[in-house]
């Protein structure tokens, strides 16, 4: 998934995998699953990022790590670069 959304072209990519460490605001799956991801989102990357921002000022992000905000900051900027290079597509 990393690898895709380096060549994300607008969409995003995000996984669940059921015996991955428990994480706030993901529900524990109690149930066996025998493949390498449980579920794997598709979403476009400018909706995620909006997302993110609106969540960013309710405080959600408040116990993160540095390295995990420093993740969602260059989301942001990934999806603030496609729309820039989407909206000079219409000026050529």
């Amino acid at each position: 998934m990393e690898k895709e959304n380096t060549r994300h072209n607008g969409i995003w990519l995000m996984g669940f995998h059921p015996d991955a460490e428990e994480a706030e605001g993901i529900p524990e799956m109690p149930i066996e699953i025998e493949s390498s991801y449980a579920v794997i989102l598709m979403q476009q990357l400018s909706l995620v990022a909006s997302a993110a921002r609106k969540l960013k000022q309710t405080g959600y992000y408040k116990g993160y790590s540095d390295a995990e905000l420093a993740d969602i900051q260059q989301r942001d900027d990934l999806a603030h670069l496609h729309a820039a290079a989407g909206e000079l597509s219409w000026v050529r």
